[in-house]
């Protein structure tokens, strides 16, 4: 590589770097290349992307971009290194080299930086069995009488994820509980607290969690998702006949998903949990339909006031 091709990628490398949410670096010694053209397939999907770059370059733009001092080190950098990037959902592509290694037992993890917080070999596996909730987990509660929390949590990574189908049966318990009793303030407050924290923060929380109420993350098995609401063709003339009618629809549910599903309840008490998150997940949605337009405009402002991207027709 010529000096002038070095300097742009080692630019190039380092603006990558400063705008990823996790950077992981494994030791890929043995995988073959059809073995890494199947783990780029699976990264991808993922929404991240795995390369392979001398040590020395990466140490440069690494530094450049302010990395952790850990990352640096030379016990780090030396031996074949693989590197992983993602600008979305900082646990999904840790959980995918999880698996993959699982079933080929390489790669194997260095170290890694999720969310700008340095990460060692034993962190980023402890963050592979963590139970998350919109790629930054919640928790609920109010569906037990003796118990303000459930075990239950989502993996949210994108459109296509799965989820467990003992979990939607919880969902299903909360929301019939949910309709004969209100959630108590205290359960707001602490549910609005949860919403504010970090990634690295909420693994702490469900850790902790787990050890005072003596229970353990459940594994989440493959279970398709419920269908979410389409918007009807032809929404702004039907809106424009009604007579002073609109009709809502959300075409994106922005980055703070958490805020959005909270705006959705707020607007149809009538959704649980599950029911909101599958609108943010399916998009566009028709979120209220031919209604009067000062509703209309009060449940948009809602949505926009959370993130979301809005139509009224």
């Amino acid at each position: 590589m010529k000096k002038t091709e070095k300097t742009f990628f080692i630019e190039n490398l380092k603006e990558e770097l400063k705008s990823s949410s996790s950077v992981v670096l494994v030791d890929y010694t043995g995988l073959s290349v059809k073995a890494q053209q199947e783990l780029k397939k699976r990264l991808k999907a993922a929404n991240a992307k795995m390369f392979v770059a001398k040590n020395t370059l990466f140490k440069l733009a690494a530094k450049d971009a302010k990395m952790p001092e850990e990352v640096l080190q030379d016990s780090v950098l030396s031996g074949p290194t693989a590197f992983i990037l993602t600008e979305e959902d900082p646990i999904a592509p840790i959980q995918v080299l999880a698996k993959f290694a699982s079933e080929f037992e390489i790669p194997q993890f260095k170290v890694g930086i999720v969310e700008k917080s340095f990460q060692d070999k034993e962190s980023l596996i402890k963050l592979c069995t963590s139970c998350w909730f919109n790629w930054q987990s919640t928790l609920w509660s109010g569906w037990n009488t003796t118990r303000k929390f459930t075990e239950a949590c989502f993996y949210i990574r994108s459109s296509k994820q799965k989820i467990n189908k003992e979990v939607i049966v919880m969902a299903d318990e909360a929301k019939k509980e949910e309709k004969k009793d209100k959630v108590s303030k205290n359960v707001e407050t602490i549910v609005d607290e949860v919403s504010k924290l970090s990634v690295m923060e909420l693994s702490d929380l469900v850790s902790a969690l787990q050890d005072k109420l003596g229970v353990s993350a459940m594994p989440v098995a493959a279970a398709a998702p419920a269908a979410g609401a389409a918007p009807e063709a032809g929404g702004s003339d039907n809106a424009a006949e009604s007579g002073g009618t609109q009709t809502v629809i959300m075409t994106n549910a922005g980055a703070n998903k958490i805020a959005v599903i909270k705006a959705l309840r707020e607007i149809n008490q009538n959704w649980g949990l599950k029911e909101a998150k599958d609108m943010t997940e399916q998009v566009p949605a028709e979120i209220v339909k031919e209604v009067k337009a000062e509703e209309a405009k009060e449940a948009a402002d809602k949505l926009k006031a959370a993130g979301a991207t809005v139509e009224l027709k």
